[in-house]
C-alpha cells in the first residue's frame, strides 16, 4: 500500500494568483482556500467601523489602522480582517512586503518606523 500524496502549502503567491484569475476574495483557512462573503450591510457597518476608529487611533497616536486589504500570515492561514489595528509599539521597524494592486502580485518594499 503506497501512501497518499500530501497536498502542498498553499501560499500568499496562490491565493493571489486564484484571486487574479477569479475576481473573488478569498482567505487561507486551516491551509485550504475559503471564499470572502461580503454584503453590501456588512460593507457599510465597516466603513461606519473604520472611520470611527481611524479618528480615534489617529488622535491618540495609539498605533495604525489597516482596512480589509491587509493580509496577516498565520501558521497555515492567511486571514483578512474587515479593519484592524497595529499598536505602535508592534509595528515593525524593518522593512514588510506590500502587495501593490490587489491580485495582480507586484511586490514592493517599504518600511514603517516607529510612530512617535
Amino acid at each position: 500500500m503506497s501512501a497518499l500524496p500530501m497536498s502542498q502549502p498553499k501560499t500568499v503567491d496562490d491565493l493571489l494568483a486564484l484571486e487574479a484569475a477569479t475576481g473573488k476574495r478569498f482567505e487561507i483557512v486551516n491551509d485550504e482556500f475559503v471564499e470572502m462573503a461580503v454584503s453590501d450591510r456588512s460593507s457599510e457597518t465597516n466603513a461606519a467601523f473604520s472611520y470611527y476608529l481611524f479618528g480615534y487611533v489617529n488622535e491618540s497616536k495609539f498605533g495604525r489602522v489597516y482596512d480589509s486589504e491587509m493580509m496577516y500570515a498565520l501558521p497555515k492561514s492567511s486571514r483578512k480582517a474587515d479593519v484592524s489595528v497595529i499598536r505602535k509599539d508592534r509595528l515593525p521597524t524593518s522593512e514588510i512586503t506590500r502587495f501593490d494592486g490587489a491580485g495582480r502580485g507586484r511586490r514592493s518594499r517599504i518600511t514603517i518606523g516607529r510612530m512617535e
